[in-house]
């Protein structure tokens, strides 16, 4: 289970809506 790339994803995720 990739931890690690969810958590890249996560922040890219979050990163993206605060736009």
């Amino acid at each position: 289970k990739g931890g690690l790339l969810s958590k890249a994803a996560c922040e890219l995720n979050l990163a993206l809506e605060e736009v």
